[in-house]
């Protein structure tokens, strides 16, 4: 479980490094309108992204059951089957793209000098997405198989050539096209080398005609998947369209800088929950309700001590930190970043559940929920929208999320685990209460002074060392005992 954390947080490291710098390159290069622009286009294609119809989930949980049970033929069974449904989503992700290349100008307020470029870019970024979709396919499989470093290594992989190649095609002056170009060709060079991996990982494993019966289980379990994916992607993906169609693409520049840094910094506060994703599959395959229970508190637990950590540096320093990396024109309002703010609180406390609930049984009822929460955060974002503007837009998002998933899936993994809410909240909130009042004073104190990098660095600092010595348990301990005493060694 810890290198599959350190290397997920380092390639997921590297992506948040991508984003920082090619934001403000492709920002200047286009301009604030059509930055705008293309974060609605690439918010729009990535839907077709939810075509995998829950498959990826299906193969990581039903791939690490039955290695647990080591029954290797299922396990290829489970691939192959899946396999042929990544080929029906590479095509329907291709042909859809063409039809948003072609209809999102007449719903996007787009310039008429604009709207050539957009079927080439859409295009372009539809094979990226398509190409996502057989990454993800093989990542799970070497997930499932205890290579995640190896995958999440690709992953690094991945980043540094988008990176480059983002960078030259902004600086070329190549538009919209050239931007999709550069993910295209850095999601061919990934696909490739997973392929690779995952031959070399499964040498026996061969190419068959999908069965039935093994198709039909894992659409049983993908389709609630397919669901739960696609009430995210309203949630977190339909703000920027809802802002361009309202506001303007121009309008969409500071809201969608805002949420890259607190979505970016909450990601990484998921990787630690992510990990057991298909060894909780083999835990319940097991029968192990006890084993599953320690794993789900810890990672509860460490997921909202990062976050309260993350919220204390945001809070001090996060307006200013987007001043200094994209320029002061392109900071959100203080309601607007205050509301992305209480995203990440909700997140973190939501995400360790709905990775037990998808891994555990729970994924019916999460469908359910997501969706309910999907249906509320757009109509909310659109009535909002009117009145208030993008402040109504996240407010939305935070209204329709508190509403649902925030008390369900907490709720669900209690009552699957047989905790208590006093015992959950003891184990996970009550750890981080103390270390976060001192966390606050120590900010509030150095605030004055108008340093606010410095105030959020004491913060965190503060509440790092008080959650260390009162809220963390043994295992938090160990790991930095452990780092310590390798530092100690190269020292």
């Amino acid at each position: 479980m810890g290198r599959g954390t350190l290397s997920g947080v380092l390639a997921l490291a590297c992506g948040v490094l991508a984003t920082a710098v090619t934001t403000p390159v492709v920002l200047r290069a286009l301009g604030a309108s059509r930055f705008g622009l293309w974060v609605a286009l690439v918010a729009t294609v990535s839907l077709t992204g939810l075509f995998d119809f829950g498959f990826n989930q299906a193969v990581a949980r039903f791939t690490g059951e039955h290695r647990a049970r080591r029954d290797a033929e299922a396990v290829q069974a489970y691939i192959t089957a899946t396999g042929a449904a990544y080929l029906v989503a590479f095509a329907l992700v291709l042909l859809t793209t063409v039809a948003i290349g072609i209809a999102f100008p007449f719903f996007i307020k787009v310039p008429a000098a604009d709207r050539s470029p957009i079927l080439p870019a859409a295009l372009l970024v539809g094979l990226a997405t398509a190409l996502g979709l057989w990454i993800s396919f093989f990542g799970s499989i070497l997930h499932a198989h205890q290579r995640l470093p190896v995958a999440n290594l690709v992953r690094a992989g991945y980043w540094l050539s988008f990176t480059v190649l983002t960078i030259v095609a902004a600086l070329a002056g190549w538009g919209l096209p050239g931007l999709g170009a550069a993910m295209a060709l850095s999601s061919t060079l990934a696909c490739s080398v997973f392929l690779v991996l995952v031959g070399r990982t499964l040498p026996w494993l061969r190419i068959r005609r999908p069965q039935r019966s093994i198709l039909r289980k894992a659409l049983s379990y993908s389709v609630f998947m397919f669901l739960v994916s696609a009430g995210a992607a309203v949630v977190f993906e339909t703000d920027t369209l809802v802002i361009a169609a309202f506001r303007g693409a121009a309008a969409v520049t500071a809201y969608a800088i805002a949420l890259r840094l607190t979505r970016g910094l909450t990601l990484f506060l998921h990787k630690v929950p992510d990990v057991l994703f298909p060894f909780y599959a083999g835990m319940r395959a097991s029968g192990e309700r006890a084993r599953i229970r320690e794993n789900f508190l810890f990672t509860a637990r460490l997921e909202l001590a990062g976050g309260v950590a993350t919220i204390l540096a945001l809070s001090f320093a996060g307006r200013p930190l987007i001043a200094a990396w994209v320029g002061p024109t392109n900071v959100a309002s203080v309601s607007v970043f205050g509301l992305a703010i209480a995203l990440v609180l909700m997140e973190v406390v939501i995400h360790p559940a709905a990775v037990l609930a998808a891994a555990a049984g729970g994924e019916r009822r999460m469908a359910v929920f997501n969706n309910v929460e999907a249906i509320l955060n757009l109509g909310l974002s659109i009535v909002l929208v009117i009145r208030y503007g993008v402040v109504g837009v996240i407010a939305g998002t935070v209204i329709a999320q508190m509403f649902t998933n925030l008390w369900f899936l907490p709720h669900w993994a209690m009552r699957r685990l047989e905790l208590s809410l006093i015992d959950y909240l003891k184990a996970t909130a009550g750890r981080s209460l103390l270390p976060a009042a001192g966390g606050l004073v120590a900010g509030l104190v150095l605030l004055p002074v108008r340093l606010p990098f410095l105030a959020a660095a004491a913060s965190v600092l503060v509440f790092t060392l008080v959650y260390l010595r009162t809220g963390a348990g043994t295992e938090e301990r160990r790991w930095v005992q452990g780092w310590l005493a390798r530092e100690r060694r190269v020292a």
